[in-house]
């Protein structure tokens, strides 16, 4: 699988996984990064530190901007080859919103 059918499998499991989550939304701009929007009460410091815990890598909208601009976007990594793996963390990161959602 080539790094463009990646992004789309990566797009499709974001989709399946983690907007239903109920988070705002998701984009994929040309440049192949997925984009994921949160709800507004989950914040995505605290979610990046979550996901670390386990095993799963996302990167905190916070450190694009340093005026505050993307505090409620992540940006997991979707550049590689997807599989199991990536699914896997898509369910995983899908369960930490969810329950971020929750604790309010």
């Amino acid at each position: 699988m080539g790094r463009e059918a990646g992004a789309a499998a990566a797009l499709e499991a974001g989709a399946r996984h983690v907007v239903r989550s109920s988070i705002a939304a998701m984009s994929q701009p040309p440049g192949g990064m997925l984009w994921i929007a949160l709800a507004e009460d989950v914040r995505s410091d605290v979610l990046f530190d979550a996901a670390l815990a386990h095993g799963v890598k996302i990167a905190p909208g916070s450190i694009f901007s340093n005026a505050g601009r993307f505090d409620g976007y992540i940006r997991p990594g979707c550049a590689r080859v997807f599989d199991a793996a990536h699914e896997a963390a898509f369910d995983t990161l899908g369960r930490l919103v969810r329950e971020a959602m929750a604790a309010g």
